[in-house]
């Protein structure tokens, strides 16, 4: 996992599928945070950071993540603050953010734990919140979900539901 996170964090600034994801998802952070620049965003699974500076700009942003060296790359790169911990066990309190993010996490996640951390990112989204959660697995398969505390539309399958309950409730 090291030398992954290693080659992750020597792509990150080049590398052209980074480029395209920062030009896919800037917009979308955008149009979530409706202007504003005051807002409590977090990352769930930041590996090294690198998104971190993608929210920077809507508010005061956070990352977690369950590897030791990710972190390390983003403390070197004065990305904080970060922490150690779980998508399925987020040590944050309920309603704490605007803003969630997880990128390229789910997909690697079996799918019990996944519903375990689609679970805790509704928990620490507060009412009327934003989330940006791209994944090709799971809840169902193939789409991405976007939630609006109080909404959910999915696109892929067509599947989703609109609902104050969270994520497929």
């Amino acid at each position: 996992m090291d030398r992954l996170l290693e080659a992750t964090f020597r792509a990150e600034r080049d590398h052209f599928w980074f480029r395209g994801f920062r030009r896919f998802v800037s917009p979308l952070l955008a149009q979530a945070s409706q202007g504003r620049s005051d807002l409590r965003l977090i990352d769930c699974g930041c590996g090294t950071g690198n998104n971190l500076r993608l929210l920077q700009p809507y508010g005061q942003a956070f990352g977690f993540d369950l590897t030791k060296s990710g972190l390390a790359y983003a403390r070197g790169s004065g990305l904080e603050p970060v922490a150690q911990a779980s998508v399925a066990a987020i040590p944050f309190p309920s309603a704490a953010f605007d803003i969630v993010t997880s990128f390229d996490v789910l997909i690697c996640l079996p799918e019990p734990v996944e519903r375990a951390a689609l679970g805790e990112m509704w928990r620490v989204l507060k009412p009327g919140g934003s989330s940006r959660t791209p994944r090709t697995s799971g809840l169902p398969r193939g789409a991405v979900e976007v939630h609006a505390r109080g909404a959910v539309s999915v696109d892929g399958d067509g599947s989703g539901s609109a609902t104050d309950g969270g994520p497929g409730a």
